[in-house]
Formats: C-alpha cells, sequence, structure tokens
C-alpha cells in the first residue's frame, strides 16, 4: 500500500502495527463493514515473513479482536486465498474464524477467496 491509500485507512479505518524496539513487524489494516456496522473487515494482515510461524500473528490478531471489541464491535469479516494454508491455520484453527463462504474470482479471474467470520461472542477455541 502507498502513501495514498494509507491516508484514508488511517482516517476512516483502524491502523496497527507491531514493534520490536523500532522495527514493525506487523501491521493490520480494518474498517466498518457499512453493511453491518457491528462487524469490521480485517483489509489487510500481514507479520514479517523471517518471523512467521512464532505465534506472533496470533498474538496480534488476538489483541486487535480485544480492540475492536471495546471499540464496540461484535464480528469481524475477512478474505483469504484458498491456498494460503498458513493464513487460514491462523484464522480458523488459532483464533476461530469459520469459512462463511467460497467466493470464486473474487479479485479477478483465478482469484479465489474464503470470505471467513469470526463473532466476538462465541466460544474461545483456545
Amino acid at each position: 500500500m502507498d502513501q495514498w491509500g494509507l491516508v484514508p485507512q488511517i482516517r476512516h479505518g483502524n491502523v496497527y502495527v507491531l514493534q520490536d524496539n523500532e522495527d514493525i513487524i506487523g501491521l493490520a489494516i480494518l474498517m466498518r463493514d457499512w453493511d453491518d456496522t457491528d462487524k469490521c473487515y480485517l483489509f489487510d494482515f500481514a507479520i514479517s515473513p523471517n518471523l512467521q510461524g512464532k505465534g506472533l500473528g496470533t498474538y496480534f490478531l488476538q489483541a486487535i479482536i480485544s480492540n475492536m471489541e471495546e471499540q464496540g464491535f461484535s464480528k469481524m469479516s475477512l478474505t483469504v486465498d484458498t491456498t494460503n494454508k498458513p493464513a487460514i491455520k491462523l484464522y480458523k484453527d488459532k483464533i476461530g474464524f469459520d469459512i462463511d463462504h467460497f467466493s470464486k474470482d473474487e479479485y479477478g479471474k483465478g482469484h479465489d477467496r474464503y470470505i471467513m467470520e469470526f463473532d466476538f461472542n462465541k466460544e474461545d477455541v483456545n
């Protein structure tokens, strides 16, 4: 994302960074779902590639969910590439997202996605 895309996200959404001292090692961008104002949409989520698989994604996303709940949200949704097994494992197995449905060609031909949902009020899976 360039500076022009980040400015409206900061102004109208929630931007979170995970830092290790001065280094940014994680980033998340969320915005309100205008069709369901109790729901936030996880627009972008990333952990530095060299730090993936160490539990940081789980820690970071749990902290974000807690903060979004404090802001009055009760649900979160996201899309994930159907071939991104580590991300699906994080969202589904570690956090508790459900696959709501499959969307063929969501981001253009050959870019299939799962639409995933998480209800903050459901039983903790961890």
